[in-house]
């Protein structure tokens, strides 16, 4: 007899993507149901517009950075994770660095949060 998996706990993520910016599933608990979570939302955020002219021809990929965000809702930390190459990621991340966020909370308490966004770019 095969038993059930357990499913695991739910996890609070906040992702965005150059057409979604993570508006999506705004409230968790925690494992016990005993805490309030409000994720960060964008109250600002342009979407990176860089330079595609030097990627060669029908080159295509992803930029991904994690950001973090401080409690007073700025982005107080970047890293690029996946990078696409001649220069693009840093002219995402240079536009990213500029977005504005309502802070995530934590019973009712602004908290530092990060943040995974996704950037897909290739021929259109």
């Amino acid at each position: 007899m095969t038993l059930p998996a357990t499913a695991p706990a739910p996890v609070l993520t906040n992702e965005a993507t150059s057409a979604s910016t993570g508006k999506s599933g705004t409230e968790a608990n925690d494992a016990l149901g005993n805490e309030d979570i409000q994720i960060a939302l964008t109250t600002y955020s342009p979407s990176p517009k860089p330079d595609l002219s030097r990627l060669p021809r029908g080159a295509q990929g992803d930029v991904v950075i994690d950001i973090t965000i401080d409690p007073t809702g700025k982005v107080a930390d970047l890293q690029i994770l996946q990078s696409l190459g001649y220069g693009v990621e840093g002219m995402v991340a240079d536009t990213v660095r500029g977005w504005k966020f309502r802070p995530a909370t934590k019973d009712g308490i602004p908290v530092a949060s990060i943040q995974e966004l996704h950037f897909h770019y290739g021929p259109a």
